[in-house]
């Protein structure tokens, strides 16, 4: 075996992350409500001495694992369809033990085996398809597996089985639907929670171990998936704005703002990572009314208490179609047949010859088998497959020492369905943190639910469980390593043309600057460049190499994202500027360029030029002019350089408002007044900086006249007719317009005579003092 295979064999066989812990938003309620789904329904049958039924609703009570994370009003009908569900495969199951008598052998184990083998890959191809992820696929062949191999010899028995895991799936589907009364948003709340952290997560200094490209892509698809909870797509528009009333809509919409601009910005933003996670916090608070968000420079402040819950669920018909289009229902997506047929195939070879070689071995409750091979295979590729399979082998040895220890003290069937309702509570408060600690708890839940419908020894059910799990477990990774396919390599391809496809539509929709792309043009291109990245994690973790160039997916996602930034600030004008009274653009006094849109202070036939790059909304550009405005100004005023000062617009354009080319235009009022005029009203500006910036108050003219009166002899007629009236709005959007033709990225830059000197550290604070800025100032070579 060649080098290269080895490497690619260790790296697709590595076990990172088996062990790792995740956070989950809101896993205690719904511990408790999966807890009391299962409880309900079994409680009268406990009561009445029949506990030996109650096993059948608790089947059925398995249907509150779906949808966990849906809005309710999708979630009614998921859970609706999942119930079907539960309930036929409990149903098939009794049908099939009262026909063939599986627990005799022969003929009967046969066909029960592979009846489980088809039921594993149906559930494994539906699950996928749907996008329900968790332990669904593998509950349902459970369900299937106990019924089949149970007590049914009737008709009467099946039906009555049947009856009871309808109960207990519709018990279920009311509990998992009670929140729509108490907090009818919080799954939209959690969901914009999970984005807010993912996004702070790209924005801190420390990105994490596996770098910037996974971590914007974790940010971007829960983006995504907090807008298709709201029933939205990512636009932020004037129009779309007033229609999109609600905390969570906002938080969604600045986060989208954000990750997109934060795509060509190199430095981290430490002090927008902190209030994301605050504002997380505060989303997963269950409170009717969501607070009014705190003060910070990324703070949606401008929100009224009246539109501080909203209601996501009532979207138009154009907003939930658009939203579709976020969960991938293309040909080109993850749901497509193609993708999904070799994962269900690899489950259901897997679980039939697990069953069928236990069964060949004699193992009692050969089914045990079965359904390990299947919970290992329930996977994304090998390497999860591996890590399934590490989980698996650890959690069910911990958890087979508790039930051995719970089954040893024989308890009466009251406590073991009491017993059974606390490792379900358990079992989901767990799983969804990691898959092997949920096994520890799902190994006891399953032998005792097994012991409830059919009572045998504690030894021989022990034993019957330990040995099925191993060769469950042998069997899942054979499969996995065995069934090698080019279906992740071939969507990593249709991926790659997807995203090549989404940008050309996004550059001819640029090229149009007479219509404002649809919503659909955006989202679409996110759409796949999620879609890009997950197929090429797929592919990596399989042993069949993807054979693309890194370089070839890398120059694809960032013009993506780059086209993902033009799009947005197309679109993403919030509120169209007055007119000016003047239909061409005036040039200022002190101005210069060829179009006259830089501003400048000090003589321009200076020996050096000092060019200055700022916005007027920016908490760094407010920082940098804080620490060396002043050291500009004087050293200009000595005749060591000419300071050209540019204007961004960043902010108006995604976070909204017109503060920036507000502000620039009553600058460029004072510049008429004099050099000096301006410099000191640029430093009142950033002094009294809105704070946070999403405050837009540098739109209001008698804000931007108030200032002027700290600026000894700018305030007259002249000046206050001029910005009152908008005389240079048109200027400064040309100005503004014009700053990207610098190749500058982010704001503050400083640039002395093409040499560009670090003013601003990552985490925003000043880089120099103005002494050792001063020392920088040297001719260039």
């Amino acid at each position: 075996m060649s080098h290269h295979h080895r490497t690619k064999l260790t790296r697709v066989l590595s076990p990172r992350g088996a062990l790792t812990l995740h956070a989950v938003d809101g896993a205690l309620l719904f511990a408790l409500r999966a807890a009391l789904a299962m409880a309900v329904p079994a409680l009268p049958w406990v009561l009445s001495g029949r506990s030996t039924l109650a096993v059948f609703p608790m089947l059925g009570a398995f249907t509150t694992t779906f949808g966990r994370n849906l809005p309710y009003r999708r979630r009614a009908r998921v859970l609706a369809v999942a119930a079907v569900a539960m309930t036929m495969c409990v149903g098939l199951g009794a049908a099939l033990a009262a026909l063939t008598d599986p627990r005799a052998g022969g003929f009967g184990t046969a066909v029960v085996i592979a009846a489980m083998a088809v039921t594993a890959g149906l559930a494994k191809f539906l699950c996928d398809a749907t996008r329900l992820s968790g332990l669904g696929a593998v509950l349902m062949l459970f369900s299937f597996a106990v019924a089949a191999n149970g007590p049914a010899d009737r008709l009467t028995d099946v039906l009555a089985q049947t009856g009871l895991a309808a109960t207990g799936a519709a018990t279920a589907w009311a509990l998992a639907l009670v929140g729509w009364v108490v907090h009818p948003d919080r799954p939209q709340r959690l969901a914009v929670a999970v984005a807010l952290r993912e996004l702070a997560g790209l924005l801190e200094p420390d990105e994490g171990a596996d770098g910037t490209g996974h971590t914007r892509h974790r940010a971007t698809a829960a983006v995504l998936r907090a807008y298709q909870s709201l029933g939205l797509s990512p636009l932020t528009t004037g129009q779309r704005r007033d229609e999109r009333s609600g905390t969570c809509v906002f938080l969604t919409d600045l986060a989208w703002s954000v990750l997109i601009t934060s795509a060509c910005r190199q430095t981290p933003d430490a002090p927008t990572a902190r209030y994301l996670r605050v504002q997380a916090r505060h989303l997963t608070v269950r409170y009717r009314r969501l607070p009014s968000p705190p003060p910070h420079p990324m703070s949606p402040s401008a929100l009224s208490a009246d539109t501080a819950t909203g209601h996501p669920d009532e979207a138009g018909p154009a907003a939930r179609r658009a939203a579709e289009l976020t969960v991938g229902t293309d040909a080109g997506s993850p749901g497509h047949v193609a993708v999904l047929v070799v994962p269900a195939f690899r489950m259901a070879l897997g679980t039939g010859l697990a069953g069928g070689l236990a069964a060949f071995l004699s193992f009692g409750h050969g089914y045990w088998a079965a359904l390990s091979a299947a919970a290992v295979l329930h996977s994304v590729n090998v390497r999860s497959t591996l890590q399934r399979a590490l989980q698996r082998t650890l959690g069910t040895a911990a958890g087979l020492l508790i039930a051995f220890g719970v089954l040893a003290t024989h308890p009466a069937p009251t406590a073991l369905v009491a017993l059974i309702v606390v490792f379900e509570f358990l079992l989901e408060y767990t799983v969804a943190r990691n898959y092997g600690l949920g096994v520890v708890f799902l190994t006891p839940l399953a032998l005792l639910m097994s012991d409830l419908a059919s009572p045998a020894p504690v030894g021989t059910l022990v034993h019957d469980r330990t040995l099925g799990s191993v060769l469950g477990i042998l069997m899942g990774l054979a499969c996995a390593l065995l069934l090698v396919h080019g279906r992740p390599a071939a969507r990593v391809e249709q991926a790659l043309a997807a995203c090549g496809e989404a940008s050309e539509r996004a550059e001819r929709a640029l090229s149009d600057s007479a219509a404002v792309p649809h919503s659909a043009v955006q989202t679409q291109l996110a759409v796949a460049v999620v879609e890009l990245r997950e197929a090429d994690d797929a592919a990596a973790g399989e042993l069949y190499a993807a054979n693309v160039d890194p370089a070839r997916l890398a120059a694809a996602e960032q013009r993506a994202y780059v086209l993902l930034k033009h799009l947005h600030r197309t679109v993403g004008r919030h509120a169209p500027l007055p007119r000016p009274f003047r239909s061409r653009a005036m040039n200022p006094a002190h101005s210069t360029g060829a179009d006259g849109t830089t501003l400048y202070y000090g003589d321009l036939d200076a020996p050096h030029v000092l060019e200055v790059f700022v916005e007027l909304r920016d908490r760094a550009s407010h920082r940098m002019a804080d620490s060396l405005l002043g050291t500009i100004r004087q050293a200009a005023d000595d005749g060591k350089f000419v300071a050209k000062f540019h204007f961004a617009g960043t902010i108006d354009d995604t976070v909204g408002g017109s503060g920036s080319q507000r502000g620039l235009s009553a600058l460029a009022a004072a510049s008429d007044a004099g050099q000096r005029k301006f410099v000191d009203y640029l430093a009142a500006l950033f002094a009294s900086q809105p704070f946070p910036p999403v405050d837009d108050q540098f739109s209001d003219v008698s804000v931007l006249l108030s200032l002027a009166d700290k600026v000894n002899g700018l305030r007259n007629a002249e000046f206050d007719m001029k910005v009152t009236d908008g005389m240079y709005l048109t200027w400064a959007g040309e100005v503004i317009g014009n700053f990207d033709s610098f190749g500058v990225v982010g704001t503050p830059v400083v640039r002395y005579d093409d040499e560009v000197i670090p003013v601003v550290k990552p985490e925003g604070g000043p880089a120099l003092t103005p002494q050792e800025f001063l020392d920088r100032l040297r001719p260039s070579r």
